[in-house]
């Protein structure tokens, strides 16, 4: 008879549950607020004059460094991070990539757990993977599924992004939590769902977000290098018509003045055999070869024109609209006086038709200030400052030297005049 062997019980639970206890202090929630700019209708009650959004993260160093999509801070004011053990911690933005929709937070904290990354190349179609985040605000939840399948290409803004698909239950609030192996290893970060079908996900591989966190944290934003020119494969009528082989290269369609290929003498009609010795048989390849090198490189691109071969030195360039615009939340931090706020006192008759009342209207908001921050905007009564009614404008001055504020404010329906929204907003210096 063969000896017992002791096993812990930890090797007996299935891997969704070693799965999810490896990394449940790893993947954080996020917590947007945003301008909410549907005006209420007549009747509505409880509507505040915020969106409030959510998304997941996952954790990459320690100190506060949290990679989650970039779809998840659109229009972000303010963005908190609740972690595991539930504390909410206001996060500041370290850099966005909207092509490959990927962006860096930081929060202060010394003591989160790191994730574990794993080799999405080498991951099998088909094997075991789990879903990890918070879909519709529920923290934490994790699903279950396989690999449904590698390089699903052209699906996102960056074309050169091969995502991971999997039937893994993936819904909004899911956003740019990890997609693990059943070692709790991360293998992408998941960005999309197909709206139109159910079980199907896709997900950023986890050696192209880390490379991009790694050009974000350093940079703030991602430069790609750039050619200045259009290409398209080689179809059988095309390589007929220029007397080539279909897959020998790329055609050269246009090539733009000014730019990295304009300076290395190319021209539309050009075929483009190599790149840095490397050959490229479509468009696709081309890109992709591109793409490993950084912009200001030297490359010697080997190409063919009039059925003659040259070789041409070209120094790349970086692609034009590589810094994205700027969040809300990432205008500059401003100390205006009386916290960003321009005030106007209008004087109406009183209801009874004698005598005149007072109120105080927001006139312009300072962009980047505290009221803007607080998502105030032109237009909204200022109905209190600190519980004490508000009149005239002498009243919210004479607060304005505080370092925290509390106004009761109030906002009109643009489509409904009646209609009005009350709604509390904390300045903070």
């Amino acid at each position: 008879m063969e000896n017992a062997v002791a096993r812990s019980p930890e090797a007996n639970e299935p891997f969704p549950a070693r799965v999810a206890e490896k990394v449940r202090k790893s993947v954080v929630q996020i917590d947007v607020v945003s301008r909410d700019e549907v005006a209420p209708a007549r009747g509505e009650k409880g509507k505040t004059v915020f969106s409030r959004s959510t998304g997941s993260g996952v954790v990459l160093r320690a100190d506060g460094l949290i990679l989650t999509n970039d779809h998840v801070l659109d229009g972000a004011l303010r963005v908190f991070v609740k972690t595991a053990d539930g504390r909410s911690l206001p996060a500041e933005l370290v850099g966005r990539d909207p092509l490959a929709d990927l962006a860096l937070l930081r929060v202060a904290a010394k003591d989160l757990e790191p994730a574990t990354f794993g080799d999405a190349e080498s991951a099998r179609v088909g094997q075991s993977v789990f879903a990890v985040g918070s879909p519709f605000g529920l923290g934490m939840t994790v699903t279950a599924g396989i690999l449904s399948a590698k390089g699903r290409a052209g699906l996102g803004d960056d074309p050169l992004v091969d995502y991971l698909q999997t039937d893994a239950s993936i819904n909004p609030g899911n956003s740019g939590g990890p997609l693990c192996d059943n070692q709790g290893k991360v293998l992408a970060i998941n960005t999309m769902i197909v709206g139109r079908g159910q079980g199907i996900g896709f997900a950023v591989p986890a050696e192209v977000a880390k490379k991009i966190a790694e050009k974000l944290e350093k940079h703030g934003h991602v430069d790609r290098p750039f050619l200045g020119l259009s290409h398209q494969d080689l179809t059988p009528e095309l390589a007929r018509a220029f007397h080539t082989d279909p897959k020998v290269g790329v055609l050269v369609s246009r090539v733009d003045a000014k730019t990295p290929a304009a300076l290395a003498n190319l021209e539309a009609g050009d075929l483009l055999l190599k790149v840095d010795g490397v050959a490229v048989h479509d468009s696709r390849e081309l890109s992709r070869v591109v793409a490993r090198h950084e912009p200001g490189e030297k490359l010697v691109l080997e190409v063919v024109r009039d059925g003659k071969h040259y070789q041409s030195p070209l120094t790349l360039g970086t692609r034009p609209g590589g810094v994205p615009a700027k969040l809300p939340m990432q205008l500059a931090a401003t100390n205006p006086e009386n916290f960003g706020l321009k005030l106007a006192e209008e004087r109406h008759k009183k209801a009874t038709g004698t005598g005149e009342v007072s109120e105080v209207r927001v006139a312009a908001v300072d962009p980047g200030s505290p009221a803007d921050r607080a998502g105030i905007r032109a237009g909204d009564r200022v109905l209190s400052v600190d519980g004490t009614p508000v009149s005239h404008t002498k009243t919210v001055l004479a607060a304005s030297s505080k370092k925290t504020v509390l106004l009761r404010l109030e906002r009109l329906s643009a489509g409904d005049p009646g209609a009005a929204t009350a709604y509390f907003a904390a300045l903070e210096r």
